[in-house]
C-alpha cells in the first residue's frame, strides 16, 4: 500500500509518498495544490492520501526545514527505491551525499562512479529521480556551471531557488547559471510607473507589525530587499514621501505621482543602498515567496502561517539567519553608496 500526503513549505505546497519500507516520491510544487495533489496521485497510482507515520512525518519537517533555509538530515531516510535501475541507484547514492550549499557537476558523478564518459547518463538518471529534494538533483549542474535540466514545475527557476536557499548560489552568479539573467517587471496601478527588478531579493519579509497594518490598510506588507541599482526604472518618476517608522528613523517611501501606489521604501537604518521593494506591483509576484515572517506579535489573530515557515514575535539577528551570499551583497551595496 502507498500513502500520501501534501504539506505546505516556504516555495509552495510539496508532496510525499510512501510504503511500508520508506519514502518512495517526493513531489514540488506545481502551479496550485490541486495540481500538486494530481502530479504525485499520478505518480504513485493507487495511493490512499492519509496522516503520515512518525518516520514519514520527520521526513516532512525537515524537507520543511530545508526549505526554509534551516540546516536539516535528509540522508539518513529510509527509501523505497526498489524499481530503480541499478545505475540510478549508484548516481542517487553520490548525489544524495552533496552537501547543502555545494554542488557536483553531471562529469564529477560520473567520474566518482569510475565511468568519466557517462556524464549523460547520470543527467538521464538525475531527470528520473522520484525523490528530489532528499535525492538532492538540483545540487548538480552541468559543466561550466550551468544549470543543466530540472523536471519540476519551473524548471531552472526553481533549480536556482533551491541553490539560493541553501547558499550555493549568488544573484552574481546567475547569468553563467542559466541562459537569461534574472529579470522581474512591475509598477503601479495606473502603469505611469514600471520598473524592472535585475537580482534576486537578499531576503523578503512578510512583516506583520501594525505600523504595515497602518500604512498599507491591510494585514500586512511583503518587502523583497534588493540592491538599489538593481531595482532600474523604465518609465515614470516615483515621488517620495517621508514617512514615520516604529524606530523613529523614518523610511523613505516611493509612489507613483498619479496614482499613489508605494513601489518601494528606502530605511534609515539600511540605507539608500538597499531598497524594500513592494512585492506586490510585480507583475508575477506570486515568484517571490517570504523568508521569513516578522513581528508576529502583533499578527492579526485570523491570518494563518503556513507549516514550517519561520516565523519571529519581534525582528532576528540578520547575521544568524540571512545566506552568507545575501550578507555579503548587502555588505557591497552599503559601500557603494558611503564611497
Amino acid at each position: 500500500m502507498i500513502g500520501m500526503a501534501l504539506f505546505d513549505t516556504a516555495i509552495g505546497p510539496c508532496g510525499i509518498a510512501w510504503t511500508a519500507r520508506g519514502i518512495c516520491g517526493v513531489q514540488l510544487p506545481e502551479a496550485d495544490v490541486a495540481s500538486t495533489r494530481d502530479r504525485l496521485s499520478r505518480r504513485h497510482a493507487g495511493a490512499q492520501e492519509g496522516t503520515p507515520p512518525p518516520t514519514v512525518q520527520l521526513a516532512i519537517e525537515a524537507i520543511v526545514a530545508l526549505l526554509a533555509g534551516q540546516p536539516a538530515r535528509l540522508e539518513e531516510l529510509a527509501l523505497d527505491l526498489r524499481d530503480v535501475p541499478p545505475f540510478n541507484l549508484r548516481v542517487y547514492e553520490v548525489t544524495r551525499a552533496i552537501p547543502a550549499g555545494s554542488t557536483l557537476s553531471y562529469g564529477e558523478i560520473a567520474t566518482r562512479l569510475g565511468e568519466a564518459g557517462a556524464a549523460r547518463a547520470v543527467g538521464q538518471a538525475l531527470g528520473q529521480n522520484p525523490i528530489p529534494i532528499i535525492i538532492p538533483c538540483h545540487r548538480v549542474l552541468a559543466a561550466g556551471h550551468r544549470a543543466g535540466g530540472f523536471s519540476a514545475h519551473g524548471d531552472v527557476a526553481t533549480k536556482r531557488r533551491l541553490l539560493e536557499i541553501e547558499g550555493a548560489l549568488a544573484a552574481e552568479t546567475l547569468p553563467l547559471f542559466g541562459a537569461k539573467p534574472f529579470s522581474m517587471e512591475g509598477g503601479c496601478s495606473c502603469r505611469a510607473a514600471r520598473y524592472r527588478l535585475e537580482a534576486t531579493p537578499l531576503f523578503v519579509h512578510c512583516c506583520h507589525c501594525s505600523w504595515c497594518q497602518r500604512e498599507t490598510g491591510s494585514a500586512f506588507v511583503l518587502n523583497a530587499m534588493v540592491e538599489a541599482d538593481r531595482v532600474v526604472l523604465l518609465t515614470g518618476a516615483p515621488v517620495t514621501i517621508d514617512t514615520p517608522s516604529a524606530s523613529g528613523r523614518g523610511q523613505r517611501i516611493s509612489r507613483c505621482p498619479t496614482c499613489q501606489v508605494a513601489l518601494w521604501s528606502q530605511y534609515a537604518g539600511s540605507g539608500p543602498g538597499i531598497r524594500f521593494l513592494r512585492v506586490g506591483t510585480l507583475d508575477e509576484a506570486h515568484r517571490i515567496t517570504p523568508d521569513i515572517h516578522i513581528y508576529t506579535s502583533t499578527k492579526l489573530p485570523w491570518v494563518v502561517l503556513p507549516q514550517g515557515a519561520r516565523a519571529v514575535p519581534e525582528f532576528y539577528d540578520v547575521k544568524a539567519v540571512w545566506p552568507a551570499a545575501s550578507l555579503e551583497r548587502f555588505r557591497a551595496a552599503r559601500s557603494r553608496t558611503t564611497r
